[in-house]
């Protein structure tokens, strides 16, 4: 799809940003994993780029699947008189200029409207702030490399809390600060239990008849 065509598009969101003195056409798609900027573009404004790692297969509506390795990091650019930072993957676009996909949109917790056909931006009252990162910011379901090896790190992350939980804080429990003691070192050991019910002599089964007649007072009864 060109810009005429996305120009000419009632079903697409698009809009402006602008870039070191120059406004560019801003296509909103929330089908897109990235965001993009035409290779042609960047190189008109002058964008330092980053080379990645490995190839990234970007899957794209026409019949062959565009590669590339080019990223512009932490490219600043204004919508609305609101500044962002974000990260443009580089991808040889046929007329558009930037594609800002789910990336951008979840980040910056952007809104589409698909009935205005507008974006809807939260105010600077909700003190989003912008994330910066030295590495390709990547937010995505599936991304693709293009060789027989790859590497991947996951990071996990744990929060330590300083303040202990004492018993008084514990409902219940706290009223029976002599059961729960803070002196028990252990589990106790496993150890076999014999249970059993004592009865008392003399017991026996319980026998409650159903009626309080006799069978043959019951049986009259029932001609």
């Amino acid at each position: 799809m060109t810009a005429d065509d996305a120009m000419q598009s009632d079903a697409l969101i698009q809009g402006q940003c602008y870039v070191k003195n120059r406004f560019l056409t801003v296509l909103y798609d929330s089908g897109a994993s990235h965001s993009f900027i035409s290779l042609t573009v960047a190189c008109e404004l002058g964008l330092n780029f980053s080379e990645l790692n490995f190839n990234l297969i970007v899957n794209t509506h026409a019949s062959q699947n565009a590669l590339t390795s080019l990223v512009f990091l932490q490219v600043r650019f204004t919508i609305r008189n609101r500044t962002f930072i974000h990260d443009l993957i580089c991808l040889p676009l046929c007329g558009l200029e930037v594609i800002l996909g789910l990336d951008w949109l979840s980040k910056y917790h952007v809104f589409l409207d698909c009935y205005e056909k507008t974006a809807v931006i939260p105010s600077d009252s909700l003190n989003i702030k912008p994330f910066l990162s030295h590495t390709l910011y990547l937010n995505s379901v599936r991304v693709t490399l293009d060789g027989s090896d790859c590497e991947g790190y996951v990071l996990l992350v744990a929060s330590s809390n300083d303040s202990e939980l004492s018993l008084e804080r514990i409902r219940v429990v706290k009223e029976f600060p002599d059961v729960f003691s803070d002196d028990i070192p252990e589990f106790p050991p496993q150890r076999e239990i014999e249970f059993s019910i004592e009865l008392v002599p003399g017991t026996e089964p319980i026998s409650i008849a159903p009626y309080w007649m006799s069978p043959l007072e019951l049986a009259e009864l029932k001609k």
